[in-house]
Formats: structure tokens, sequence, C-alpha cells
């Protein structure tokens, strides 16, 4: 389960942990073999904000949140009253974030229970580089339908780094190049990854109600998994 590996990374890690440490741990190692520069990190968060005009959200929350690698920048561009929340399946990950990131609520859970976890209502909701390790599409499409249940009015929700389906093919070839086929199949075993149509993601955000929904390819500075993911938003909840 991908929940095991990820339990994994948060175990035996030093005090003083950097961005660079953090984006590591959240994944974005291209497998041991990179870890993004954190200006590029810096880079991405701040247009993430500029889309959603993160300066006048006053709640924000992030499903799946890891290590608190993008909480942590996140942090440093809102404004001092914006309270920020998150959460992960992990409590090795949500430990290290409690340590690196103050003045955020955290807690362990589930990213299907998001709607009972907090007891209040947020302008912003994002899920960054996680759909992928959800257990089924329908799980997902729950996760956003709940998740668009406590935005409040005028709120937005943003999906970042979401294997694109159309790319799927390429995305294994690839990666069936780089170590083989079977050991591919040997070292991944069980731990499938979700791809999404963005059509189906834009059309469940038009029967949420979402009239502004934008959708790109990923852009981020010196990342090897552009190719193969896309961002969607839906901004401005009627």
């Amino acid at each position: 389960m991908w929940k095991n590996i990820w339990d994994k990374k948060g175990l035996n890690i030093s005090n003083n942990l950097t961005l660079s440490d953090l984006i590591s741990i959240d994944g974005f190692d291209s497998s041991g073999k990179e870890v993004l520069n954190e200006n590029a990190w810096i880079e991405y968060i701040n247009y993430i904000g500029d889309v959603i005009d993160i300066k006048n959200k006053n709640s924000i929350l992030e499903i799946a949140c890891g290590s608190g690698a993008f909480l942590k920048v996140l942090k440093s561009i809102v404004s001092d009253n914006t309270k920020l929340y998150g959460f992960d399946y992990s409590n090795n990950l949500i430990n290290i974030a409690k340590t690196v990131i103050d003045d955020c609520n955290l807690c362990c859970d589930e990213a299907i229970n998001i709607d009972i976890l907090f007891n209040t209502c947020f302008d912003f909701i994002f899920c960054n580089s996680a759909f992928h390790y959800f257990n089924d599409k329908e799980y997902t499409y729950s996760v956003i339908k709940k998740s668009y249940n406590i935005l409040s009015k005028g709120g937005s929700l943003a999906f970042l780094d979401i294997n694109d389906q159309s790319k799927m093919d390429t995305y294994y070839k690839v990666r069936f190049a780089e170590i083989g086929e079977e050991e591919y199949k040997r070292k991944y075993e069980g731990l499938n990854q979700l791809f999404f149509t963005k059509e189906e993601l834009f059309n469940l955000l038009v029967s949420l109600g979402f009239r502004k929904i934008i959708i790109e390819d990923q852009h981020i500075s010196g990342y090897t998994n552009n190719q193969y993911r896309f961002n969607i938003f839906a901004v401005n909840k009627i």
C-alpha cells in the first residue's frame, strides 16, 4: 500500500529540516534521482497563489499535506490573519509538519473524512500531487464533492499535479525504459497509480456549479513529471 511507503519516508528524520528536505520527503525527488530546486518550488507555490488570489483567502486547507513542504511556503505569502489547516493519512509525516510549521491546524486522517475534521468552511481547499495515490476514482470524486461542500461562497478549489490519462502510455514506456519493465513491476507491485482525464474532472466541477474552471499542463521548473501531469482550478464558488 502507498500508505506504508509514506510512513517509511517519515521515519528516522533528523532535526532542523530544510525546505529541500521537506520537498524530498513529500515525493518530489524523482525516485531519488533529483530533488526539486527550492526556488522552483517557491515559484510554483507563488504562481498557485496568484491564480486563486491567495491574499484574499482567510482560511486554507491542504488535503494530503505530507510533511508540510507546500504549507510552509504558503504560510510565508498569505496574510498574517489567514488560518492554515492540513491533514494527511501518514501520522509520521504529520508529526514532521507539526515541527516545521507554526500556527497551523494539522491532523492525521483519510482524505475521505475531509468534511468532518475541522468543523469550519474554507476559502481555499487544495490537493497537490496526491490524487494518483488515492484508492480509486470514486474515492477521488467523493473527496472533490466533500471539498465543495465545505467551501465558502466565493471560495476556490485547486487539484494539482494530476496524472494525465492521455499521457499514461508514454509515462509507463519511459519508466520501463529507465529500469526495465520487469524491475518496475517488481518494485511497484500493488502500488498502482490513478490517471484522470481533464474532461472528467472538468465535468464534475461544472456539475457542482463552478463557472470558472482553469486547466493547464504542469510547469514546475526542472520537474521531470511536467510532461505527464496537469492542474485544475475551480474559482469562485457561487
